[in-house]
């Protein structure tokens, strides 16, 4: 078994000409950074500028989804003077097939949540008796009619612009 061999293999690593002064119970200095960075303080620069106001009320996407529902509903059905009596959704002039999502948004905001959605751009749903066809050009919708209004509280008045 050559001995000196595996001394050699597993003795600890060193170099017997190494010009470093610590053994096992002083340590060395760290080494020195390669390179020296120069440490500036500056101001961050900010990429963004300020956004300028346009002088106008901050709308919600909710809200201003609900108000063009509004401006397209209230011309389809007659004008706000017939809505004060209340109308059926299918007695509106459907003219072209974007009205589809348009029922089918307005039955979501009149229906779910009690109509809440929909009160508040001045408007009250109720289910009427029997179902209702629309078609425009060669496409179709069937729903169950309803009955569309001015909420009770804006009764009286014409639904806001």
């Amino acid at each position: 078994v050559p001995y000196r061999f595996l001394r050699e293999l597993l003795a600890p690593a060193c170099m017997r000409a190494d010009p470093n002064y610590w053994d096992d119970h002083e340590r060395a200095d760290p080494p020195p950074p390669r390179r020296t960075t120069g440490i500036e303080r500056r101001q961050p620069s900010f990429p963004l500028r300020s956004k300028r106001r346009q002088g106008e009320t901050v709308v919600s996407l909710e809200q201003a989804r609900l108000e063009r529902l509004r401006d397209w509903l209230v011309p389809a059905l007659g004008g706000s003077d017939l809505l004060a009596l209340g109308r059926r959704l299918s007695q509106a002039a459907f003219i072209e097939p974007e009205d589809f999502p348009r029922i089918m948004d307005l039955t979501k905001a009149g229906m779910l949540g009690q109509g809440a959605k929909l009160r508040r751009i001045g408007l009250h749903m109720d289910p009427a008796d029997g179902t209702a066809q629309v078609a425009v050009e060669d496409q179709r919708l069937t729903f169950t009619d309803l009955t569309v209004r001015l909420s009770p509280r804006t009764r009286g008045k014409a639904p806001p612009p």
